[in-house]
């Protein structure tokens, strides 16, 4: 077994459901447009994607404000994006649920003796709301969570592994990223030398890239043999 793990959050542990999709749709009524808010969201996450690339570094919550000006922008809406933005806001501190395999998963490394952190692109502020509300702060205690705006940088920015890695005084051969993402939580890791998991609990992935392990259920992790490369 792999001596330490970093999770991803919302996505792998916590299941963010579909409510930045009802936030789109939401705010979208309110300024009286009628595009299609599963489309106009996924572009809305692009552009919010490509400012995680730009410099200097901006919290999420700002990111949001601008991207969601410059969809305003593109889309010819003349309102004022700090003043719509109340809907996703909302989705960042509302109810989302623990996935059913995140407890026994976590349980299980404990009793195993792994340690484990959490890295994730989000603000201080609601993931440890979350932590909380969920439960999850007694298997993750601050010092143990790493969030983009505490390491000043965003997925897949090597710059992201590497701080975790560094301020936990871990050799990153010894470490698995375990995430819902094929670009932040395999490709980022890989980059820096980290072995990778992907969590598809659908059992849909079927990409050209190959991570190190693919799992159906959080659970698999006490199972998984430490492969050398």
């Amino acid at each position: 077994m792999f001596r330490h793990i970093i999770f991803d959050c919302f996505g792998t542990l916590i299941d963010t459901g579909s409510g930045s999709v009802e936030a789109a749709r939401r705010i979208l009524e309110d300024v009286g447009c009628d595009a299609d808010p599963v489309r106009w969201y996924a572009e809305w996450k692009d552009v919010k994607r490509r400012m995680m690339r730009e410099e200097p570094f901006d919290t999420e919550q700002e990111m949001f404000c601008r991207s969601l000006g410059e969809m305003f922008i593109r889309y010819g809406i003349h309102a004022d994006p700090y003043e719509h933005i109340a809907p996703m806001t909302d989705t960042l501190y509302g109810r989302r649920e623990l996935f059913p395999d995140t407890i026994a998963a976590l349980d299980a490394l404990d009793a195993a003796g792994t340690d484990h952190v959490i890295g994730s692109v989000t603000d201080n502020a609601p993931i440890l709301h979350f932590m909380e509300a969920d439960g999850l702060s007694r298997y993750f205690p601050r010092e143990r969570i790493f969030t983009s705006e505490d390491l000043r940088a965003y997925k897949p920015d090597p710059a992201f592994y590497t701080a975790i890695v560094t301020k936990m005084g871990w050799d990153v051969s010894d470490c698995l990223f375990v995430g819902d993402s094929i670009t932040d939580d395999v490709l980022g890791p890989h980059t820096v030398g980290m072995r990778a998991a992907l969590i598809d609990r659908s059992g849909t992935y079927a990409g050209d890239m190959v991570p190190d392990y693919i799992l159906r259920s959080l659970r698999e992790l006490t199972g998984l043999e430490y492969l050398s490369r």
